[in-house]
C-alpha cells in the first residue's frame, strides 16, 4: 500500500508544481513563455526515464527501492531550490547572448524537479513488480487531485508558496516510500526532508514572500512592496498605492484638461493595467469624457450600459459620468469584483451605488443567458496576457473575439444600441483593428444586415482605435454628433458611413459585398484579418505561416507581444523536434547495436501514439469547452480533473478485464477513435443548443462528454505495459519516455493546428492516433506470446533439471545405502 500512496503524493506534487509554474512564468515573462513550462515538465520527466533506462544496476530489484527513495527526497528538496533560483533570475527579451543564457538557465531551473519526479514515477511504473494498472491509476489519481489542489490552494496562498506547499507534499511522499526501506538512514533523511521544506514553507509565509519573482516582464520588482496583491489559478492582481493625479486615459484627447482625482493603479500579471477611481469629486471625473474609448456615450448617454471587463471599475465610472443610471459590469476575474465589493468598497463607491451591478462571470456566457438589453456595451482593450493551467498559450479573452460572441453582444443591444470595442492600432498597419472591423462586418452579415458600412464608425488617436458598431444604421443625428465630437477632441476618423476609408485593408473589409468576398480581398494581407470563429478562436494570433518574418519587423502596441508568441511557439516546436531526434531516435539507434534488449518498433509506436493522441484530444476538449463553460477555472478544474481521474479509474479497471487479448484488444482502439470522431461532430451542436443553460447543466454535460472517453483512454497505457512486460523489460523506461515526449510534442503542435486549421482537426488527428494502434497491437501480442512460450520452455527445462537432480540424488543415496549394507 505504501508504494501506491507514495506515487499518489509524488504525482500530486508534480501537477501542483507544473500548473503553479505556469502562473509564475506568466508573471515573470509573457504568456507564450509560460507555455514552455508544459514542455519543461515532459522534458525533465523524460530525462528521468532515460536515467532509469541507462542506469540499470541502480534500478535492479535489490536496489530499486532505495534508488527511487533518494530521487523522491531530491524531488522535494529541488522544488524550493529551483523556485528560488528561478525567482532571482531576470528574464528579459533582448537580442544578445546574455538574455538567451538567462532564459536557458531559467528553463534548466524549471526542469530539475521534473527530472527527479520522472525518475520516481518511471522506476515505479516500469520496474516495480506490482499491477501496472493500479500503479498508473494511483499516479493519475494524484495528478487529478493536483488540479483541484491548485484552484483551492491559490485562493489562500501565493504562487511561490503553492510550490513550496508542493514540496511539502513531495516530502511526505518520500517519507511514505522510506517506510519500506530496511535501513534507518533513508528514513532519517526523509524525515529531515519533511522538516526542512516545511520550515521553508512556513518561513516564506511569515516573511511576506521573500521567495517571489524579482523580475516582472523584464523590469525589476519586489512583489512585497505592493499595496495589495492576490493570486488565483489564472492571474496575479496587484494594487499600487493611492495617487492624486489625472487618471490615465487610453485614447487621450490633446485638449484633455488636467483634472486630478484619487486613483489606485491595478495590474494583472504585472501588465494589462487598469485603474480604480475615487468618485468623491464628480466634477474632476469629467476628465473621462476626453477618453476616446467613451465616444459611444456621446450618442447614447443613457438607457443602460454594460461593461465587459470591469478591472478597477473605470469604465463603469465613465458610464455614470455620462448619465447612465443602470450599469452592469461583468468581470471574468473574481478578484476585481471582490476588491470593489470588499477592501476598496468605500474608495471606488460602485458596489453601493443604486443601479450598478457587479457580476463575477464570463461576459459572453452571462449575456447569452441574460434577457436584459443595453444602449451601450463597452469592451475596451480586454486582454490579460495571463497563462492558465488549462492551456498556457490561450488568452482567456479569446472567446470574446469571435463571430458567435459578437452576435450575442449585438443581440443584447436595444434597437440602435452601440457595441464599442477598442484595440491597438497603427495607421500604416491596422493589425488588430482591421480584424475587429472584419469581425463586426461578418457578425452583421450573419445577422442579415445588407450594408454593414452604415452600422460602423472607427476613430483613432495614437496607437489606440475605437470601433462603434450598431445593430441599426447610424442616424444622421448620430453621425453629426460623432463627427463634431471627434473634431473637437482631435480624434481622427478612419471609417465613417458615406466615406471610403483611406487605408487599403480597412477599405477592402468595409466595402466587401459578402463574407466570402472580404476573405478573398484580404487573402494577400501581411496578417490574418479573417474574422475568428469558435472553431478558430485565436483572435490575437494573426501571423501567417508564409510570412513569419513579418513578426520581427512589426510593432504596434500590445500586438507585438502576440507576434513574438507565435514565433516562440514555432521555435518551441522546432526545438522539440530536435529533442526527439537527439534524445530518442539517436540513442535508440545506437542502443540497437549494443543492447541485446533493444527497443522494438511496435511498442515504440504504440506508446508514442497514445501519448500524442491523449494530448491532441485533451487540449482540443479544453479549447472547445472553455468557450462553452466561459471560465478558465472551470476548464482547468473540471475538464482536466475529470479527464485525468476518469483515465485513472480506467487504468484500475483494466486490471480486471482481458483487454490485452482478442477481441477486446481490437475493440478498445476502435471505441476510442469512434467516440472522438462522434464527439467532434456532435460537440458544436450540443454547445450551440445549451448556450443559455445554467452553469450547473453545462458542467454536467461537459463531464458526461469527457468522462467515458477518458475512462477508455486510461486503459491504453497499462494494456500496453502488460503486453510488453518482460519481453524486453530493460527497455520499458524508453516506452514511458516516448509516451511523454510525444505528448509534449503534440501539446505544441495541437495549438499550431488550432490556430491555422481549427480545433476539430485536432480531434480527427487524435482519433487517427488511437485507430493506428490496431497496426501495432498484433505485433505486441506476438511478442507477449513468444515471451510466454520462452518462459514456459525455461520453466520446463528447470523442472526437468530439478527432476534429474532429484533422480541423481536418489541414485547416489541408493548406492551409498548399498555400500553401508555391504
Amino acid at each position: 500500500m505504501h508504494i501506491y500512496t507514495g506515487i499518489f503524493f509524488t504525482a500530486l506534487a508534480t501537477l501542483v508544481y507544473e500548473i503553479t509554474l505556469l502562473r509564475i512564468l506568466s508573471v515573470m515573462s509573457w504568456y507564450h513563455l509560460a507555455f514552455f513550462a508544459v514542455s519543461t515538465a515532459m522534458l525533465g520527466m523524460t530525462g528521468g526515464a532515460v536515467t532509469v533506462y541507462l542506469n540499470k544496476k541502480a534500478f535492479e530489484p535489490e536496489n530499486l527501492n532505495n534508488s527511487y527513495i533518494k530521487a523522491a527526497i531530491a524531488f522535494a528538496v529541488s522544488l524550493p531550490v529551483s523556485l528560488t533560483l528561478l525567482c532571482f533570475t531576470p528574464i528579459v527579451y533582448q537580442h544578445n547572448i546574455a538574455s538567451v543564457t538567462r532564459i536557458l538557465l531559467a528553463a534548466f531551473y524549471c526542469i530539475i524537479p521534473y527530472y527527479f519526479s520522472g525518475i520516481v514515477i518511471t522506476a515505479i511504473l516500469t520496474r516495480e513488480e506490482k499491477p501496472v494498472g493500479k500503479l498508473y491509476g494511483a499516479d493519475l489519481g494524484g495528478a487529478a487531485i493536483g488540479c483541484l489542489a491548485v484552484i483551492l490552494g491559490l485562493e489562500f496562498l501565493s504562487a511561490p508558496n503553492m510550490i513550496l506547499f508542493a514540496a511539502v507534499i513531495a516530502s511526505i511522499g518520500a517519507f511514505i516510500f522510506s517506510i519500506r526501506s530496511k535501513g534507518t538512514m533513508l528514513k532519517s533523511a526523509s524525515m529531515a526532508c519533511v522538516a526542512l521544506v516545511l520550515a521553508v514553507f512556513i518561513g516564506n509565509i511569515i516573511s511576506g514572500d521573500f521567495i517571489s519573482p524579482r523580475t516582472i516582464k523584464g523590469h525589476k520588482s519586489d512583489t512585497r512592496k505592493f499595496y495589495f496583491q492576490k493570486w488565483n489559478s489564472f492571474s496575479w492582481v496587484n494594487v499600487s498605492g493611492m495617487e492624486f493625479k489625472r487618471p490615465y486615459l487610453w485614447g487621450t484627447s490633446p485638449i484633455t484638461p488636467d483634472l486630478p482625482v484619487k486613483v489606485h493603479g491595478l495590474s494583472v500579471d504585472g501588465e494589462a493595467g487598469t485603474f480604480m477611481l475615487n468618485m468623491d469629486d464628480m466634477a474632476n471625473l469629467e476628465v473621462l469624457k476626453y477618453d476616446m474609448v467613451n465616444l459611444a456615450h456621446y450618442i447614447r448617454p443613457n438607457g443602460g450600459s454594460c461593461v465587459i471587463g470591469v478591472g478597477g471599475g473605470r469604465d463603469i465610472t465613465s458610464s455614470i459620468v455620462f448619465g447612465h443610471d443602470r450599469v452592469v459590469g461583468i468581470e471574468v476575474n473574481p478578484i476585481f469584483i471582490k476588491l470593489l465589493k470588499g477592501k476598496f468598497r468605500d474608495f471606488a463607491g460602485l458596489a453601493d451605488r443604486p443601479g450598478v451591478e457587479l457580476v463575477a462571470d464570463e461576459a459572453r456566457s452571462y449575456l447569452a443567458r441574460s434577457t436584459e438589453k443595453f444602449n451601450v456595451i463597452t469592451m475596451a482593450l480586454i486582454d490579460t496576457w495571463a497563462a492558465t493551467g488549462a492551456g498556457a498559450f490561450t488568452l482567456s479573452e479569446n472567446g470574446l473575439y469571435t463571430v458567435e460572441a459578437w452576435k450575442v453582444f449585438l443581440d443584447r443591444l436595444n434597437d440602435g444600441g452601440v457595441f464599442t470595442v477598442s484595440r491597438w492600432f497603427s495607421e500604416h498597419q491596422p493589425g488588430e483593428t482591421a480584424r475587429i472591423v472584419n469581425l463586426a462586418v461578418t457578425a452583421l452579415y450573419k445577422r442579415g444586415v445588407s450594408d454593414p458600412s452604415k452600422h460602423i464608425v472607427l476613430t483613432a488617436i495614437g496607437n489606440i482605435a475605437t470601433l462603434l458598431v450598431s445593430n441599426k444604421p447610424f442616424s444622421d443625428e448620430d453621425l453629426k454628433v460623432l463627427r463634431e465630437t471627434a473634431e473637437r477632441l482631435k480624434f481622427k476618423i478612419f471609417i465613417f458611413p458615406g466615406q471610403e476609408p483611406e487605408n487599403e485593408w480597412l477599405r477592402k473589409i468595409i466595402t466587401g459585398k459578402s463574407i466570402e468576398e472580404i476573405n478573398a480581398l484580404v487573402k494577400d494581407a501581411p496578417l490574418n484579418y479573417t474574422a475568428p470563429t469558435d472553431e478558430r478562436p485565436y483572435f490575437f494570433n494573426m501571423i501567417k505561416l508564409n510570412n513569419l518574418s513579418f513578426a520581427w519587423r512589426y510593432s504596434a502596441g500590445g500586438i507585438s507581444g502576440n507576434m513574438v508568441a507565435n514565433i516562440t511557439l514555432l521555435i518551441l516546436i522546432g526545438a522539440l523536434m530536435f529533442f526527439v531526434l537527439a534524445v530518442i531516435v539517436v540513442p535508440l539507434l545506437a542502443g540497437a547495436k549494443k543492447d541485446a534488449n533493444k527497443v522494438d518498433y511496435a511498442p515504440a509506436f504504440y506508446f508514442a501514439l497514445i501519448g500524442a493522441g491523449f494530448m491532441f484530444v485533451q487540449i482540443a476538449m479544453v479549447q472547445r469547452l472553455s468557450v462553452f463553460l466561459g471560465h478558465p477555472v472551470y476548464a482547468l478544474g473540471i475538464l482536466l480533473f475529470t479527464m485525468i481521474l476518469s483515465a485513472g479509474i480506467g487504468s484500475l479497471v483494466s486490471e480486471k478485464i482481458a483487454i490485452t487479448k482478442p477481441p477486446l484488444s481490437k475493440v478498445y482502439p476502435v471505441v476510442i477513435g469512434g467516440y472522438i470522431i462522434t464527439l467532434a461532430l456532435l460537440m458544436p451542436v450540443i454547445i450551440s443548443a445549451m448556450t443559455t443553460f445554467s452553469m450547473a447543466a453545462k458542467i454536467a454535460s461537459s463531464i458526461a462528454m469527457v468522462a467515458p472517453l477518458a475512462f477508455v483512454m486510461g486503459m491504453c497505457f497499462p494494456a500496453g505495459m502488460r503486453m510488453i512486460s518482460g519481453t524486453k523489460a530493460a527497455g520499458t523506461p524508453w516506452y514511458w519516455a516516448l509516451n511523454g515526449i510525444f505528448g509534449v510534442f503534440a501539446s505544441a503542435v495541437v495549438v499550431l493546428i488550432s490556430i491555422y486549421s481549427g480545433i476539430t482537426t485536432n480531434f480527427y488527428i487524435g482519433a487517427l492516433c488511437y485507430l493506428s494502434l490496431l497496426f501495432f497491437i498484433p505485433k505486441m501480442q506476438v511478442m507477449a506470446e513468444v515471451k510466454a512460450k520462452a518462459e514456459a520452455n525455461v520453466m520446463a527445462e528447470e523442472k526437468a533439471k530439478a527432476k534429474t537432480k532429484v533422480k541423481t540424488k536418489a541414485k547416489v543415496k541408493a548406492k551409498a545405502k548399498k555400500k553401508r549394507k555391504k
